[in-house]
């Protein structure tokens, strides 16, 4: 899994934001304007956003998933919800954060995660350099 970096401006400062190379969210943004982006650390934290189907043992049966990777995970917020989609069954979102130390571990795992029954969308909504305050190693 590639990761891209748009330079974008707050507060007239620049930041580098980090993406998906097949995040939706910068499909229209000219490729010059891409910056393609290697971390250099020994980890990485990626924060991740899961959508899934709010039935018991859901949320516990995807946790032993990435436990059973052997990825260190911070569970920040769990938040049920029954407007997903249309659907007529409840689903819950979760934020996990999740020690990584390759793209190629973090495309695996969220591979490994998509194949668990009752997972609707798994969405990585940052990547941060090195261990942070919510992912201790």
């Amino acid at each position: 899994m590639d990761i891209i970096g748009i330079v974008k401006k707050h507060h007239n400062s620049p930041y580098l934001k980090i993406h998906n190379i097949d995040c939706e969210s910068i499909k229209n943004i000219p490729d010059e304007e891409k910056i393609a982006i290697e971390w250099n650390c020994s980890f990485s934290t990626v924060s991740i956003k899961l959508i899934m189907k709010d039935k018991e043992e859901m949320l516990r049966a995807t946790l032993n998933e990435i436990a059973s990777q052997c990825y260190k995970y911070n569970v920040r917020k769990s938040n049920p919800s029954n407007s997903y989609a249309k659907l007529s069954e409840a689903i819950a979102i979760i934020m996990i954060d999740i020690l990584i130390n390759s793209t190629i571990e973090l495309k695996h795992l969220v591979n490994q995660i998509r194949k668990t029954p009752g997972i609707l969308n798994v969405d990585v909504k940052g990547i941060y350099p090195g261990i942070t305050k919510y992912c201790q190693h």
